[in-house]
């Protein structure tokens, strides 16, 4: 890796510098840097990979942490070092206390990156995150109206774009203020256009990103979508060229935009919407609830967050052998979601001899 990549894409959204040494250290401290709160299942689009694509109303009725609940959560997670409050859903914004709950989380110093479509996002709203320091990361599938309604169920593509121009004019991305990027999961239906939009964001001062398809819930349902190992690793490397282009440097090494591995087990816990504490937000287990212990007493001593933590000490096959297991552990909810073992082999890395293939 060169030295252009900042660590702090160590954690999206962490504006902290971490090095991979440091990793480590916070993890045997049993600290965290950041903590991911699923405010709502609510949601107001029908992704074809989202779990809560085919019955919103019932997951609607799962949701049963309060706000005062959500900030106990964030001063816990606070306390034992997080720095940055991820805050999904669903659909956040529609979560009724989001910003009575932003206004906390900033009050304690601690960063907030805010995961939205952007639908509920008016001129409003807008002034209401950016004074509360709320940093963005914005689904955005395609740049083409017909895929964007394919994947999301919804005509916003114009709407969004409109959006995006409102919140850089608002100040977004200029030195000191909250961030603004952009998000895509790569599937076959829009891998040709990964690139473009890769593009399009660094024009505009955007940071792009993308994420492998989580073969979980609903989306399980739809493996004709998942890219292939070979597919992806080209995907990884046309961003890499064209980060160049931009003086952005990085190597293509494992699945990783940047060139970082996912860091979740080792410095993130996510909690979901009825309370329920997972080593990563897309790994649906049930085994330890919120309200029955608390976050230290969970992640310091639970056998999920031991071994989860020191996942080297547990995965399996050639993710346990592979050069780059100090950086890179794979994504365990693919692991997770293909095999229904979270520590097998990564089954969608061109590094993995056992690549999974989808019998079409």
């Amino acid at each position: 890796m060169t030295e252009s990549i900042l660590y702090n894409q160590q954690i999206r959204g962490l504006k902290k510098e971490i090095s991979d040494a440091e990793v480590f250290l916070i993890r045997d401290k049993g600290e965290l840097r950041s903590l991911t709160l699923e405010v709502t299942k609510r949601c107001n689009f029908r992704c074809v990979y989202c779990y809560a694509s085919e019955n919103p109303a019932k997951l609607a009725g799962r949701d049963n942490l309060t706000l005062a609940d959500f900030k106990r959560i964030a001063a816990e997670g606070i306390e034992l070092g997080a720095q940055l409050i991820n805050l999904t859903g669903g659909e956040a914004l529609l979560y009724e206390d989001i910003f009575e709950l932003i206004d906390y989380i900033d009050r304690q110093d601690a960063d907030i990156l805010l995961f939205t479509n952007g639908i509920a996002i008016n001129h409003e709203v807008a002034h209401r995150l950016f004074d509360n320091h709320c940093s963005l990361c914005l689904k955005l599938d395609s740049l083409e109206k017909s895929k964007y309604e394919y994947f999301t169920g919804f005509n916003g593509l114009e709407n969004t774009k409109r959006l995006i121009e409102k919140l850089l004019k608002l100040g977004y991305n200029e030195p000191g203020n909250p961030t603004l990027e952009i998000n895509a999961i790569a599937t076959k239906a829009n891998a040709a256009e990964i690139p473009v939009i890769w593009r399009w964001a660094r024009e505009r001062n955007i940071k792009p990103t993308f994420t492998r398809f989580w073969p979980v819930g609903e989306a399980a349902k739809n493996l004709d979508l998942l890219l292939q190992p070979a597919e992806l690793k080209k995907l990884y490397e046309e961003a890499a060229r064209i980060d160049n282009e931009f003086g952005i440097h990085w190597e293509v090494k494992f699945p990783g935009c940047g060139g970082v591995g996912c860091k979740n087990f080792y410095l993130d816990c996510a909690i979901s919407s009825e309370g329920y504490v997972r080593p990563c937000p897309c790994i649906q287990i049930y085994d330890y609830r919120i309200k029955e212990s608390t976050l230290k007493e969970i992640i310091a001593h639970s056998d999920l967050f031991q071994k989860t933590r020191y996942i080297e000490k547990h995965i399996k096959g050639d993710c346990k052998n592979c050069e780059y297991l100090s950086r890179c552990y794979g994504c365990r909810s693919i692991a997770f979601g293909l095999t229904g073992d979270m520590f097998a082999p990564d089954p969608l890395c061109w590094n993995n001899s056992q690549c999974y293939k989808h019998q079409e």
